[in-house]
């Protein structure tokens, strides 16, 4: 909990959500010292980590996060020691209804990185009875699916605790000392400070306003993505996939005896201020009216805002701020956080210890590319 008293650390890192914990996770592995997470919920991965729709999708558009997940996948099929099962239910199909987006999916699909098995209407059918989506192209990839946040959380912050990284929950950082130039350290909501060589920002949406704070010119834009889940349907099996459409955007996947659905909106949004938009539940009906058939178009028993943090390029931001010394990034995972968990944490880890120069995806994730920049409003 927060208090008086200063710390200092080699390493400070400022978020205690996926990005955090799975740095914090490799840091421990790879036997550094004085590391210290903090997080400003009582709970770790209270914020953004909780909201999320929790599908690993690895077919991904752009080729560097694609690349990341790919090379985490592994650990989601067979998790390393520590980590209970994280993947307990499989299965993701993925089409399309519209022309552009049916060629785009049919070039990732049948690439030598993915192959994923073609499904005609017969197959589609039989893996989604519910869905009434007559789409140009679909694909079945059979290890995708539905990830046990609550388990990959507990098994990254028990894998850095045991690797002897300090977690302080209830910690909530409101900016970042400075001395010199150089980021020193972050105050905390009770006029505390935590003192650090090195501090990195993993505050997912909270993590833009801090950098432009203390002088940063990266620029990382949080966005909200409205989600809702029905009540529970009879008839609804809770083994059928994950099935998103990437024409008309739409995703639904079973959840708690009903439906998760959403339109994967992208609003523009304040972290502190993400109250949930009545229209957008709106559209989440019509949309569920669209794509589905005897189910998904009942009352909704929970209806929410996940924060996704995306930055100009839609590739991550993994390494230093290159105006602000003692400043580093493990940010801007714009909604794949989760699928590539593993890699990326491993990739923050190794920038953060001084091996980041064999690493082969680390230049695509530099965060000085980001300076002053905007998104590019044709990615969506």
């Amino acid at each position: 909990m927060g208090s008086a008293h200063h710390t200092t650390s080699s390493i400070l890192i400022v978020g205690g959500g996926i990005a955090g914990l799975a740095t914090a996770y490799h840091l421990g592995r790879a036997g550094a010292r004085d590391v210290h997470l903090v997080e400003g919920h009582a709970e770790l991965a209270g914020a953004a980590s909780a909201r999320s729709a929790a599908i690993l999708r690895t077919v991904i558009e752009e080729p560097t996060t694609a690349a990341l997940a790919r090379r985490s996948k592994p650990h989601f099929l067979s998790p390393p020691e520590g980590f209970g099962t994280l993947l307990p239910r499989r299965g993701l199909v993925l089409m399309a209804n519209w022309k552009e987006a049916a060629e785009e999916l049919a070039r990732l699909c049948t690439s030598p990185d993915y192959q994923l098995e073609p499904l005609d209407p017969a197959r589609l059918k039989a893996l989604a009875p519910h869905i009434a989506t007559q789409p140009l192209v679909a694909f079945y990839s059979p290890d995708d699916g539905v990830i046990d946040v609550a388990e990959l959380v507990r098994g990254f912050a028990a894998g850095a605790r045991a690797g002897g990284v300090h977690i302080e929950t209830g910690a909530r950082v409101v900016g970042l000392r400075k001395a010199g130039g150089r980021v020193v350290g972050v105050q905390l909501e009770d006029g505390s400070e935590r003192r650090a060589e090195r501090v990195v920002l993993a505050a997912g949406a909270w993590a833009a306003r801090l950098a432009r704070e203390a002088g940063s010119g990266i620029e990382l834009q949080p966005t909200r993505r409205h989600l809702l889940v029905t009540e529970p349907e009879p008839g609804l099996d809770p083994d059928w996939p994950v099935v998103w459409n990437g024409g008309d955007t739409f995703y639904s996947r079973p959840e708690g005896g009903g439906l998760m659905l959403s339109v994967c909106d992208e609003v523009h949004a304040d972290p502190d201020l993400v109250e949930p938009l009545p229209e957008l539940a709106r559209a989440i009906a019509e949309g569920a009216a669209r794509h589905l058939v005897g189910v998904g178009t009942g009352p909704a028993a929970r209806f929410w805002v996940g924060l996704r943090t995306l930055t100009a390029d839609d590739r991550f931001a993994v390494g230093d701020d290159p105006d602000v010394p003692g400043l580093s990034f493990a940010a801007g995972l714009g909604g794949h956080g989760m699928s590539t968990s593993f890699e990326t944490g491993r990739l923050a880890a190794a920038h953060l210890l001084g091996k980041g120069a064999a690493e082969d995806l680390l230049p695509a994730l530099d965060p000085a590319r980001l300076v002053r920049r905007k998104r590019d409003p044709s990615r969506g």
